[in-house]
Parts: C-alpha cells; sequence; structure tokens
C-alpha cells in the first residue's frame, strides 16, 4: 500500500491538495476538500502529482464524508 499527500490537478488546473492511498492493483482512495472531490469527479481529465509526475486517474465514486474511490489509468506508474 503506497500513500501520502500531493496536489491534484483537474481539466488542467491545479485544484488543492488530497491524501492519498492506493494498492498493489492502482486502485486507491482520496480524501480532500468535498468540493474538490466532487469536482474531480465530474470532470474529463483528473490528475494527481505524485514525486513530480503527472499520473492521470478515474475518479470512480464521491460520496459525502468518506474518501473518493479513484484508480490510476495507466498501472504501475512510471
Amino acid at each position: 500500500m503506497q500513500s501520502g499527500h500531493c496536489r491534484i490537478v483537474i481539466d488542467g488546473i491545479e485544484a488543492g491538495e488530497v491524501e492519498y492511498k492506493y494498492d498493489a492493483r492502482g486502485h486507491g482512495l482520496l480524501w480532500g476538500e468535498p468540493s474538490t472531490l466532487e469536482e474531480a469527479w465530474h470532470s474529463e481529465e483528473v490528475s494527481l502529482v505524485i514525486n513530480q509526475q503527472q499520473q492521470n486517474i478515474i475518479v470512480n465514486s464521491v460520496t459525502g464524508s468518506h474518501p473518493a474511490q479513484f484508480a490510476f489509468k495507466t498501472f504501475p506508474l512510471s
């Protein structure tokens, strides 16, 4: 399990910082401002900047106070 904090980019615009955790299959959870996670869920292009590398993700679900579920579009990470 990998975890940490990183920047989130939504439709090409930096939208803040989130906490992430993902497993060996590239599926994970995001914690952050609810409005940011909601915006990410409705957007076409979302990425996390992890170790100075922008990684594209798909946000699968956002439900209130629970962490958002996501998956990397390409895994393993480069």
